[in-house]
């Protein structure tokens, strides 16, 4: 795992950690929910592991969010990443970076579609 893939594990990680503790719900009542183990749980929320992609939508719906809701980052956070962005795609000619933008635009789609509306 790259450093850019590390710091969106760890704030995908810490999202989900911050989102939990919010509902009160303890890693074990989550864990079972999602239908993983309590030390699968905890490694995601350190970040020592990523969420498997086709298990967002289920974590999302546990903690009353959307998908892209787990990705969310502060805006330091947010310089810092687009800043490790920039710097991963700035060697890439241009037709390598227009792939790359239809892999974002198409994961942001899959994300608009899994939103969940904010619950009050």
């Amino acid at each position: 795992m790259n450093a850019a893939e590390r710091n969106l594990t760890k704030q995908v990680g810490k999202n989900i950690q911050m989102r939990r503790k919010k509902l009160a719900l303890s890693q074990e009542r989550m864990a079972e929910r999602i239908g993983i183990g309590q030390q699968s749980l905890s490694s995601m929320e350190r970040g020592a592991i990523a969420p498997k992609f086709e298990r967002l939508p289920v974590i999302a719906e546990t903690l009353n969010c959307s998908v892209a809701d787990l990705f969310r980052i502060s805006e330091k956070d947010r310089e810092r990443f687009e800043s490790i962005v920039s710097d991963l795609v700035n060697d890439l000619d241009v037709e390598e970076r227009a792939a790359i933008l239809e892999v974002i635009a198409r994961m942001a789609h899959v994300f608009r579609v899994h939103r969940q509306p904010e619950r009050a």
